[in-house]
């Protein structure tokens, strides 16, 4: 990665606090799992700017963002310095509030990476591998 770079290198999702990518990431009577994203930055952009990483799901299954049966839409914030950068890991936690409205369910994760204000703006995104919802 040059200097100047800044990319997401890995989002997918897990079981809870797990750190093994799982195509099923709920456990056995479950209803809450892990979706972690990583990220890195060469040494120039570790400088303090802001960034903000927003997670969002969508269900292949419905057809549409399951957002009413749970957390599944997220975000973090803050500046690209030490210690989050140049590595950035992020683990997010969703809860799901109606397990019986998404199980069975094949979804996917976009995550979505903005930092810096003024010229030097970076937008970048992701995908995880796709995902069922099984409990």
């Amino acid at each position: 990665m040059g200097p100047n770079e800044i990319d997401i290198v890995r989002v997918y999702p897990t079981e809870s606090k797990s750190d093994v990518a799982d195509e099923t990431p709920l456990t056995v009577g479950g209803t809450s799992f892990d979706v972690v994203v990583e990220a890195e930055c060469g040494s120039a952009r570790a400088d303090g700017a802001p960034f903000e990483v927003a997670i969002m799901a969508f269900d292949y299954s419905a057809g549409t963002n399951p957002s009413s049966y749970g957390n599944f839409s997220q975000s973090d914030s803050g500046t690209l310095d030490v210690p989050d950068w140049p590595k950035y890991r992020k683990r997010f936690t969703i809860d799901i509030t109606n397990i019986g409205a998404v199980d069975g369910h094949v979804m996917q994760y976009t995550a979505i990476l903005r930092a810096a204000a003024g010229p030097n703006r970076v937008a970048k995104f992701a995908s995880s591998p796709m995902f069922i919802v099984q409990q």
